[in-house]
Formats: structure tokens, C-alpha cells, sequence
């Protein structure tokens, strides 16, 4: 215990030393209770982030990964662990990764990028995810430190586009194919309408009857080749349940 009655006991030294350790401690407190909050915040981004189905993760400046879930892990492969420290360009495919390194340069150039991009993830074992990215930048203080992307699967709305496509370009050759058939029909109906008519009025030993009966009977079955490109083009709907 130190009697601090007399203030003769301190030298102006000791005063100065005093005043810097209790700055110092004022700063330590104060850093204490900022790693606190920071710890806090840390931990409800990572209660929130983890309940995602979307893989999210965060880069510095220097675009290497400095955060991610644990859907990043599912859509990656990769564990958190090897992937922090590295540039995030390593996620992705080759081509990804050039059209990511364009935008960038189109950012640092000051025009305006798109917050939203579709482009594929390279897996851990070699096979390739399709997704949609999401990127914010992310702030702290008012002050830029990174981004923040989300990654989203679209594998099942890919899949869902492809089929849609397919059934598009079969409608279109449904059509097609109507037309085609309407058209044809109608000049086989001309023709063979003529061929049975002048049948009609052929005598059977006459040298064009043979021909005209062959016109006839090849009419009738271009005719029913037409009604089942016809049946084919008719647009199907799914019969109601019972």
C-alpha cells in the first residue's frame, strides 16, 4: 500500500508514468470489451450463416477467403480450413475464373458490374456445380475490408431450364410438322381425289387403269402416314386423376 497524501512521494516522472499506464489500461479495457463484441458478432453471423441452405463466405482485399459455412463445405468439398488464406478464384472452373477476374477489372475501372452472376464451382472431386453468386461489399466502420458472396446450387433450376428447352423445341417441331402435314394432305387430296375419279370412268383392260390405281392406293397410304405425323404434332395434355 502506497500513501498518497504527500504529493512530494511522485516525481513529475512518476506522474507521466502513471498517466501512460493508466491510458494503457483505459486502451486494453477498451480493447477487451471491442474483441467482446467482436467475438459476439462473430458468433451470430455464424448462427445465421450456418442455418443457410446457400453457401456463403467472405474475402479480404486481396480476394482470399477468410470465412465460409458449412454449406460451402457441402457445395465445395473442401473443408473451411483449406480454403481460408487462398484466393476464392480457386472455387471456381477455369473459365469462371477468367470472367470473374473481367469483372473485377471492369469494377476497378469504376463501371458499373452486375451484383449477380451465373457461373460453375470446381469441386473437390473434380466435378462441376453450376450456381448463382450474390456479392456485397463488405463494411466495417465505414470502411471496405472485402466482400461477402453467396453461393447458390441452381443444378435443380438448370436441369428444370433444359427440359423446358427440350419441350419448347419439340412444340416447335410439333408445329412444324402440323404444317408440313396440312399441306401435304391437301395436295394428296387433290391428287387423289383425280385418281379415283378418273378410275371411275377407266375400263379395267385400259392401259392407264394399272397406273391410276397405283396413284390411288399410294395416296391412301401417304394419307395415313400424314394422320400419324398429325397425331404426333397434336399437343398432349396429362389425363386428369381420377
Amino acid at each position: 500500500f502506497v500513501e498518497t497524501a504527500d504529493p512530494e512521494r511522485f516525481t513529475e516522472q512518476d506522474l507521466t508514468q502513471g498517466v501512460i499506464l493508466a491510458s494503457q489500461i483505459a486502451q486494453a479495457l477498451e480493447n477487451s470489451q471491442l474483441f467482446s463484441q467482436i467475438q459476439r458478432l462473430q458468433d451470430q453471423y455464424r448462427v445465421v450463416t450456418e442455418s443457410l441452405n446457400d453457401a456463403v463466405y467472405t474475402v479480404d482485399l486481396q480476394e482470399r477467403l477468410t470465412f465460409g459455412n458449412a454449406a460451402l463445405e457441402l457445395l465445395t468439398g473442401y473443408q473451411v480450413q483449406e480454403l481460408v488464406g487462398h484466393p476464392s478464384l480457386t472455387l471456381y472452373t477455369t473459365g469462371a475464373a477468367q470472367a470473374i477476374m473481367e469483372r473485377r477489372r471492369q469494377r476497378r475501372s469504376g463501371r458499373p458490374v452486375p451484383f449477380h452472376l451465373e457461373t460453375e464451382i470446381h469441386r473437390k472431386d473434380g466435378t462441376d456445380v453450376p450456381v448463382e453468386l450474390s456479392v456485397a461489399n463488405l463494411v466495417l466502420e465505414g470502411q471496405m475490408v472485402g466482400r461477402v458472396i453467396v453461393a447458390r446450387d441452381i443444378t435443380e433450376r438448370k436441369y428444370l431450364e433444359e427440359q423446358l428447352r427440350q419441350s419448347q423445341k419439340l412444340e416447335a417441331v410439333g408445329a412444324l410438322a402440323a404444317g408440313v402435314a396440312h399441306e401435304l394432305g391437301n395436295a394428296l387430296g387433290i391428287i387423289g381425289s383425280a385418281a379415283q375419279y378418273l378410275l371411275k370412268g377407266c375400263a379395267e383392260d385400259h392401259p392407264s387403269h394399272e397406273f391410276l390405281d397405283v396413284i390411288h392406293r399410294n395416296v391412301a397410304q401417304a394419307d395415313r402416314t400424314i394422320r400419324g405425323l398429325l397425331s404426333f404434332a397434336r399437343p398432349r395434355h396429362p389425363s386428369p386423376a381420377p
